[in-house]
């Protein structure tokens, strides 16, 4: 579209040009204004304005209201050419299309014209509707402005967004884009959860209502999904910490996993980005509550159990004494978390990057570690991008992992009272197999509770390795052949272990306790076997396959035991 303008050129004192109201150029730059009159002033102006005659018989600016000021301020004649357009629609669009070809706009402003602008064509030339021919769409507009489509429909989205705070209270464009996209995936988490939660509750329903069995189970097997989300979401609290917790009985938890907002992995680094949600992290906050959570952490915890507490290593001091403060019992060493492929600093010139975190662990009377003598470096890989989206202290699955090894027996009630992301419980569902862990976490945001669910439900595999390989499986203990119960003491094959309520061999088949799974039975007289048992017959096999030496010796007494 092209628009014709007069060729001869006026001019009058600015004063005498009537500025119109609800122009779409609201701000202007008082220093470049400044620059622009000084221009004007020394050089005169060379790209006139341009002014309509109104009802009135005065002056009116269409374009060019940055020259007008600039002019009164230099005091010099404004220079303008005269248009005879009167529709108010054609005027907003050569407004409109002025600015956005010719004023260096902010990032909203330019949004606010491109919608404005689009929305003016759309009433001059009508709207498209499906199966009609005709009307103004997006692909005009662009063409107009010369500009893509793609450009055009996200100016657009973000004029329309502009009311939201989070969006206009973005640094920049590029903040604005990551704010808009977060929220867009915060509410289709929400609405796929929210739906998954009533399909659920659906199912349940029907199950205890007049269903016939074999419908019920349909039901059930169509919303597996559902089910899941349900089951998970019972397992997640949303709410303050303090609040849960004091509502829940004491000495219950015998491992948890604490990791207050510091911003150990955020503020410290980085400022924050519009794909992130904001939260406090300061450290005078920490300091201020931390003595009081930790008591309160204290409390709940069993009376065996082991506390892992992430922190920033500037705070050693505090941490510790707080720790033993509280009455934990430390020997004052952190363990260090090596996170591979992650170095990241702001000044590369001047400081090495960052790559470790450190964990203070601590202990609440006289539990023992499982994994004894492990050593006081984990290394795992760093917490991929996609990790890290939407919250940005999201920790990889396999510290957790490695954590609960270290101290979770089977069956543990496991806690982690400021959740965040949910990669505690990622990781707690990724044992289920071996440890089949009671694990709870707790999350005042809403939007982090939903991402924590989404993630416990989405599970480790399709997490960590998505883009390689979708199907594979998480991560459990090493098939190893042997085993031997935690609950009673019994030892045997793992062939012979019983499935657990998902259907892995993961229980005792006389006790149907947890299990350990071993290379190699412990050592025991095989004398000592009850080869009058069934359980007995299991267990003298798997001690022959273990222990291939003193075959020959199990012979001769088994022999010796017959004639006996």
């Amino acid at each position: 579209m092209t628009l014709e303008m007069e060729r001869k050129i006026y001019e009058v004192n600015p004063g005498e040009i009537k500025i119109p109201e609800n122009r779409d150029r609201q701000e202007f730059d008082k220093l470049k204004m400044k620059k622009l009159a000084e221009s004007l002033a020394e050089t005169g102006q060379i790209q006139p304005g341009v002014c309509r005659i109104d009802e009135e018989g005065d002056y009116s600016l269409v374009v060019g209201e940055r020259r007008l000021r600039a002019s009164e301020m230099a005091e010099v004649p404004f220079k303008f050419t005269l248009i005879e357009e009167t529709n108010p629609l054609m005027l907003k669009v050569i407004e409109l299309e002025e600015n956005l070809c010719r004023v260096n706009l902010n990032w909203k402003e330019e949004a606010i014209a491109v919608e404005k602008l689009h929305a003016t064509m759309q009433e001059l030339h009508g709207q498209t509707e499906v199966g009609k021919a005709g009307g103004h769409r997006i692909k005009d507009t662009a063409r107009f402005l010369e500009r893509s489509v793609g450009n055009i429909a996200e100016a657009i989205e973000i004029a329309k967004l502009l009311d939201v705070p989070e969006v206009s209270d973005s640094r920049n464009l590029s903040d604005a884009k990551k704010t808009i996209k977060r929220l867009k995936e915060e509410y289709d988490r929400a609405e796929s959860l929210k739906a998954a939660k009533e399909a659920a509750t659906r199912a349940r329903i029907e199950r205890y209502g007049d269903s016939e069995e074999d419908e019920v189970g349909d039901a059930i097997e169509a919303t597996s999904l559902a089910q899941t989300v349900l089951m998970f979401s019972e397992q997640i609290q949303l709410g303050k910490m303090e609040d849960v917790l004091e509502s829940q009985e004491d000495s219950q938890y015998h491992v948890v996993c604490f990791d207050p907002p510091w911003g150990v992995d955020y503020d410290t680094v980085g400022e924050l980005q519009g794909d992130k949600v904001s939260f406090e992290d300061s450290v005078e906050a920490i300091v201020k509550n931390l003595e009081n959570w930790l008591q309160l952490i204290y409390r709940k915890m069993a009376e065996e159990s082991h506390l892992y507490l992430f922190f920033g290593i500037s705070n050693y001091t505090f941490i510790y004494e707080t720790l033993h403060k509280v009455g934990f019992e430390t020997n004052g060493i952190p363990l260090i978390w090596y996170k591979q492929g992650a170095h990241r600093t702001r000044n590369p010139d001047i400081w090495p990057g960052r790559a470790y975190e450190p964990i203070a662990y601590a202990r609440k009377g006289k539990k023992i570690l499982i994994r004894k003598g492990a050593p006081d470096v984990i290394i795992t890989p760093a917490p991929k991008p996609s990790m890290k989206n939407l919250h940005p202290a999201a920790k990889h699955p396999d510290i957790y992992i490695e954590l609960l090894r270290r101290s979770a027996m089977p069956g543990d009630k496991i806690l982690d009272p400021m959740c965040g992301s949910g990669m505690f419980a990622v990781a707690a569902e990724t044992m289920r197999p071996t440890h089949q862990l009671d694990w709870t976490m707790i999350e005042m945001s809403e939007t982090y509770y939903d991402l924590a669910l989404s993630n416990v439900v989405k599970g480790y595999h399709k997490i960590v390795n998505v883009e390689f390989r979708e199907t594979q499986e998480a991560p459990t203990e090493a098939p190893l052949p042997f085993f031997t119960c935690y609950k009673c003491g019994h030892q045997g094959e793992s062939a012979t272990l019983l499935p657990n309520h998902k259907g892995d061999k993961a229980l005792c088949p006389e006790c149907e306790g947890g299990v350990r799974l071993l290379s190699k039975l412990a050592e025991k007289d095989f004398r000592e076997i009850d080869l009058d048992s069934e359980f007995g017959q299991m267990e003298w096999k798997a001690f022959w396959k273990a222990n291939p030496e003193k075959q020959d010796e199990m012979l001769k007494w088994k022999a010796e035991r017959r004639t006996g």
